[in-house]
């Protein structure tokens, strides 16, 4: 039975090369081309926008606590604490909205369970359905605290943990795509087909 990587060498339509490039969209090598027609011409990699931004916004941040005055920092903390009083607010709101949806829903399926005798897979439907919304019941019904004020040190060293974790991410990309596109360039020569000309996917 042919398979999507198959099918074409079924209908006689295909050569040993572009064959192989089918084939080689199956290996993380090319994982940048997962949305790409299965016939597209090799391209290379591109670097992580993602980590690039998220390491300027962590350098900025940091800089820009770095500098705060006495008066900035102690606005800074109050702020935080004002920010993580009010999430908390949010998140036990939509905490208690889960918890009574799941009990709605619980009734309706008490209700549906009383109306009629169930036998077979409808009454193992019944207490699988209760069972669902049971345990997601118990796991969103969880309380938690409100969050201690984070004084304006560990703020400052937080953001700079921020800088160092995306600076080596931001180093790692980097090596990967070097190290992916020279695999590339390997297996062009091996095949005995054009270099990619272009660049892939931003991610």
């Amino acid at each position: 039975m042919a398979t999507s990587y198959t099918y074409r060498v079924a209908e006689g339509d295909l050569d040993f090369k572009a064959f192989a490039v089918r084939c080689a969209k199956n290996f993380g090598l090319l994982i940048h081309m997962r949305d790409d027609d299965l016939d597209a011409p090799f391209t290379y990699p591109e670097r992580s926008t993602y980590l690039v931004d998220a390491l300027e916004q962590a350098e900025a941040k940091f800089a820009r606590l770095s500098a705060m005055s006495e008066e900035d920092r102690r606005g800074a903390e109050a702020k935080h604490a004002a920010d993580a009083a009010a999430q908390h607010l949010k998140s036990e709101h939509e905490r208690l909205e889960k918890v009574e949806r799941y009990r709605h829903m619980l009734c309706a399926v008490g209700s549906w369970a009383s109306g009629a005798a169930h036998t077979g897979v409808s009454a193992h439907l019944c207490g699988f359905m209760r069972s669902q919304l049971r345990e997601s019941m118990k796991a969103d019904g969880r309380t938690f605290p409100p969050p201690e004020p984070t004084p304006f040190d560990e703020m400052l060293e937080s953001a700079r943990r921020d800088v160092e974790y995306y600076r080596k991410a931001v180093s790692k990309d980097a090596r990967l795509v070097a190290i992916r596109i020279e695999e590339i360039d390997g297996l062009c020569e091996a095949l005995g087909i054009e270099k990619p000309s272009s660049r892939g996917h931003g991610q």
